[in-house]
């Protein structure tokens, strides 16, 4: 099966040729395209999932690190599934810390309750674009928002489990602002996000 892996960003922000790297040294061979623009994450991914000629495609973020057997494995555990999570493990400097795995296989109403996929790690059929797109409005959730459209649309999930991620913990990411007004915002956000699918 052929895998294309998106790597969607506005600007580098110093880990861009980290992350093209280890797509480059991935031992399943895939395509790879560059989705820049100054427009939301999902515009990003919308445009580059429509250039997609291959079976499936993944998204790694600008910032963070594919596992060299990243796409094998996920391939491997695609089977009949429309998309597949795995596990991650988050960096922060030298210390490396593995994400706690949540249900395995959720349903949408399991992520109505809390979020079970890691984000980053999943691996999505490309023919399902043609149902479901990603939200191009949208600040924050836009994962949740997406997964919860696959699902809500039929859409059927799998789990791998494997470690297929690293998720990069620095000053510059989104999740690290922290002030409180932040903080209500994006629940407000994602709340409204649950909100619109129950």
């Amino acid at each position: 099966m052929s895998v294309t892996v998106i790597i969607p960003f506005v600007e580098d922000r110093g880990y861009l040729d980290k992350a093209i790297d280890s797509v480059k040294n991935q031992t399943y061979k895939c395509k790879l395209i560059l989705s820049q623009s100054k427009n939301k994450v999902g515009y990003n991914l919308n445009r580059a999932i429509e250039k997609c000629t291959t079976d499936y495609w993944v998204y790694l973020c600008d910032d963070d690190i594919l596992p060299i057997d990243s796409i094998e494995k996920r391939v491997e555990a695609m089977a009949e599934n429309d998309f597949i999570h795995s596990k991650g493990i988050f960096m922060d400097g030298d210390i490396y810390t593995a994400h706690k795995t949540g249900i395995l296989e959720p349903t949408l109403n399991d992520l109505l309750q809390k979020n079970h996929i890691f984000g980053g790690t999943c691996m999505y059929r490309t023919s399902w674009h043609k149902r479901v797109q990603w939200n191009e409005e949208l600040w924050t959730g836009e994962e949740l928002d997406y997964h919860l459209n696959l699902l809500k649309h039929g859409a059927k999930i799998g789990f791998c489990d494997e470690f297929v991620y690293l998720y990069r913990k620095h000053e510059n990411q989104k999740s690290n602002y922290k002030t409180k007004a932040y903080t209500n915002k994006r629940k407000a956000a994602i709340k409204k996000i649950r909100e619109a699918y129950e």
